[in-house]
């Protein structure tokens, strides 16, 4: 595995601030909120899901177009931009792989139709957010657009 994208990344200058959106308190507490609810049944909860993680995908797939596009511009001297940008394109790849892989063991132990189904739900969703909060803060600390 190349140093290089790892490199290329700690060499930029930490910006002073950034457009990178950031997770609202907002969005987990109205997740939360809607777990809450604990006379709407299953097909509520299953709702409350599915919005929340479709929500973390946009929201990664947002973070991820704002650092493509980062990194077709050209970096600071001694960066090798396209380098990095192959390797996030293979990093993103990669974290796919091992959402799927990790989150089926979550669903292999606890199964589908009962009260625990939603664990392997939980994965995804825990595995989103912090894949997020990565690609945020790469956005923040080194990839500004300033």
């Amino acid at each position: 595995m190349s140093m290089l994208p790892i490199a290329v990344l700690l060499a930029l200058a930490a910006p002073a601030a950034s457009a990178a959106p950031k997770a609202k308190a907002s969005d987990t507490a109205a997740f939360d909120a809607c777990l809450k609810d604990r006379t709407a049944g299953m097909l509520h909860d299953i709702a409350c899901y599915t919005r929340e993680r479709e929500r973390l995908t946009r929201e990664q797939a947002t973070l991820i177009e704002r650092l493509s596009a980062r990194l077709k511009q050209s970096g600071p001297s001694s960066t090798d931009y396209p380098a990095a940008a192959a390797a996030l394109a293979k990093a993103q790849a990669a974290w796919r792989t091992y959402l799927g892989a990790d989150c089926d063991i979550i669903d292999h132990v606890f199964g589908g139709g009962n009260a625990l189904g939603f664990a392997g739900e939980t994965c995804l969703i825990d595995h989103y957010r912090t894949r997020n909060a990565v690609l945020r803060d790469w956005l923040d600390t080194y990839l500004s657009d300033q």
